[in-house]
């Protein structure tokens, strides 16, 4: 029987603001029973996924479940992870040699696909709407010049729209819409509340700084006002959401099937 380990594997951050949600998440796994849980980053942040995979191996694990801490697919997801872990780029299964020794090495899907993150959305719209208001979700992200991030936001919208939402979508650079356009969208609906969520892995210059900004916030708080097309709109901006805690149970539920 195969001595199986986890990896996660985060992008790293100079600011060190990508840091605790990848190790949160590895805290759930463990917390949840599961053996031989390791975190790791991909560039910025120690520790190394090199390094961390050579030490699993050492200590004689002989299978590697790495999961790429991505929102979306996309370069580092698919090319950058595989190759650090000693397949070739877009592979998702294959044998490495890892310190002289040959390791099976599967790699989970990026979590924003999965089924279960609409569910997460919706429950962070829930405890932010305001009654009396129309309301209406809008889902931000990074948004990517190969379209893997913008086919992920809108996946997970038409989920949350199909729940019974109303829901927009934005992103902060490479698609369309722009958060301002989609702004602009709300106004001319009629829209009075806006729960903004950006769909992102960890805070960051994008979320702490560029968001709030085109959002209209002044940077004091997580709420503000969002005025266009001659309509004043309230604001309630999230925490990304690869922050929350129910994000764990997405990675353990992709692990999951590997056990």
């Amino acid at each position: 029987m195969a001595n199986k380990g986890i990896l996660i594997v985060g992008h790293g951050s100079r600011s060190g603001s990508n840091e605790p949600a990848v190790e949160m998440h590895a805290k759930y796994l463990r917390d949840r029973g599961y053996d031989n849980v390791y975190h790791s980053f991909k560039g910025y942040s120690k520790p190394y996924v090199q390094d961390v995979i050579e030490d699993m191996v050492s200590a004689g694990i002989d299978e590697v479940i790495v999961v790429p801490m991505f929102i979306a697919r996309g370069h580092y997801a698919n090319d950058v992870v595989p190759r650090r872990v000693g397949l070739q780029k877009g592979d998702t299964e294959g044998t490495a040699v890892i310190c002289g020794r040959e390791v099976r090495v599967r790699i989970t899907d990026a979590f924003g696909y999965h089924r279960m993150l609409p569910d997460t959305i919706l429950k962070m719209a829930g405890e932010h709407e305001v009654g009396g208001k129309k309301n209406a979700v809008l889902l931000i992200g990074h948004g990517s010049k190969g379209g893997e991030n913008k086919n992920m936001v809108m996946s997970n919208a038409e989920a949350v729209g199909n729940a019974g939402k109303r829901v927009y979508a934005a992103f902060n650079e490479f698609n369309d819409p722009a958060v301002e356009d989609a702004l602009s969208e709300m106004g001319r609906d009629g829209i009075e509340h806006i729960v903004a969520i950006p769909l992102f892995v960890s805070s960051g210059e994008h979320t702490d700084k560029d968001l709030p900004a085109k959002l209209g916030l002044d940077g004091s708080g997580s709420r503000g006002s969002a005025d266009r097309c001659g309509r004043t709109m309230s604001v309630t901006y999230t925490a990304p959401i690869g922050t929350r805690p129910e994000v764990g149970e997405i990675i353990e539920s992709m692990v999951g099937e590997y056990f």
